[in-house]
């Protein structure tokens, strides 16, 4: 029989359905047997009906089911039996059929199948006390096909909020919780939403000390990092990749490499600064990084160096989307600036504004603006002199500089020394050759 929905002879229609159904799962009730075998027989034909992949047959189905006829223990079994097709059914559609199983739900839209759940909920909620754990269920199937099929990230994210997880009523574990909570934060990041995307970290945060899942706990730290990053906590978030990409529980390589890509990306865009600077030690001194397209700026700026700017344009195209103009400067403009104006700091005893401007490619009245709010932040010891129209760097003191001077000398010994260890054990007889005493 289908079922229309069209007017009043749909209206009818589809009375006459749910009527037809109520008939159908009565006289099973009332046929011999015990009462499992009942509920084996009733959730065989809520199967059945779904498998016809009718929606509108179905929707009845629902109605049916929930007017209590059945009895609270009998319409709950159905009610978890359609929630549980409802869920395996988008499975199907948003990752495919199980290894070595056929499509079961082919007939089935993931449209069909969103509208069945919502219609679902909308029937189920006025007796939510009695079925929480099947509304969990459908919800979940509703905010999977939202973020898998619709990409609507931010009504997944909606759709989970629902939930009500701390409800007395919805048993359901910690490890269950925080992974709804790191989900919910996720789908709001994917949408660009920052601000509730951390306030649901933070909800996790509360939970991590009880879970046990190492892979949650990974998957945790992946999002607070990805959210470091997104409010341009970027010093917090360069260390926070570089773990990422030291963990043992991250298996591809690739993706370890990516994680340590995304941290010298992170630090170039931090603020000058000790954390950076210890960071950027740690990055330069990582065999791992030399493999990078980022390790020339890195190099460059761990050396304290002036950045050309053929360097910073190769580096402004490995920029993720979401690093977005600040100010009068880009991010990485500020960040490039910032940079060169430690690496002067480091060359010149003094320089006139509008000298230092021309060095670091903007106007001398803001290159002293820069450098007031670095020396007023202690990233930059210096002095303002105004009347002079002069920035004096370190306070004159000369003793800072010559022990730079030294450690510079002692760096390109100790790289000298490293390349003639590597020559030996990598050629030792022309080596031994050419190291013979006259």
């Amino acid at each position: 029989t289908q079922c229309g929905d069209s007017g009043e002879t749909g209206r009818s229609e589809k009375a006459g359905c749910t009527s037809g159904h109520r008939v159908v799962m009565d006289a099973i009730m009332q046929s011999g047997g015990s009462q499992d075998e009942k509920i084996v027989q009733l959730k065989a034909f809520l199967q059945e009906q779904f498998n016809q992949g009718n929606a509108d047959q179905i929707k009845t189905l629902v109605t049916a089911l929930v007017e209590d006829s059945l009895g609270l223990i009998v319409t709950r079994q159905l009610v978890r039996t359609f929630a549980d097709i409802v869920h395996n059914a988008v499975a199907e559609k948003t990752q495919g059929p199980a290894q070595d199983e056929m499509a079961k739900y082919g007939d089935v839209t993931a449209e069909q199948l969103k509208t069945l759940a919502i219609f679902a909920v909308e029937q189920i909620t006025g007796k939510q006390l009695a079925f929480e754990p099947e509304l969990m269920t459908l919800r979940e199937a509703i905010a999977d096909i939202y973020q898998d099929v619709e990409e609507e990230w931010e009504k997944a994210a909606k759709e989970l909020q629902k939930i009500p997880l701390d409800s007395g009523h919805l048993a359901v574990t910690e490890d269950t919780k925080f992974q709804i909570y790191l989900k919910i934060a996720m789908l709001y990041l994917q949408s660009g939403d920052s601000v509730n995307a951390e306030a649901y970290i933070s909800r996790a945060s509360h939970l991590e000390h009880t879970v046990k899942s190492e892979t949650l706990r990974l998957q945790f730290r992946a999002q607070r990092v990805r959210i470091f990053d997104r409010k341009r906590k970027f010093i917090d978030a360069a260390q926070g990749y570089h773990q990422l990409s030291l963990s043992p529980l991250i298996p591809d390589e690739d993706q370890r490499l990516h994680a340590l890509r995304s941290a010298t990306i992170s630090v170039i865009l931090a603020a000058a600064g000790p954390r950076r600077t210890h960071m950027l030690g740690v990055l330069f001194k990582d065999e791992r990084a030399r493999v990078l397209p980022t390790f020339r700026i890195i190099e460059a700026t761990y050396k304290e160096q002036i950045i050309p700017a053929a360097l910073k344009a190769e580096f402004a195209k490995m920029l993720p989307d979401h690093v977005l103009e600040f100010a009068e400067y880009s991010i990485l403009d500020r960040a490039i600036v910032m940079n060169n104006m430690l690496a002067a700091s480091k060359v010149y005893d003094n320089i006139q504004f509008d000298e230092l401007g021309g060095l670091l490619g903007i106007s001398g009245t803001e290159a002293e603006e820069m450098a007031s709010t670095m020396i007023a932040e202690g990233q930059m010891r210096g002095q303002i002199d105004q009347i002079d129209q002069i920035v004096r760097f370190n306070g004159g003191n000369d003793g800072q500089a010559k022990s730079r001077s030294d450690q510079q000398i002692h760096d390109a010994c100790q790289q000298v020394n490293s390349l003639v260890e590597m020559l030996e054990v990598a050629h030792p007889e022309w080596f031994a050759a050419q190291w013979q005493p006259a």
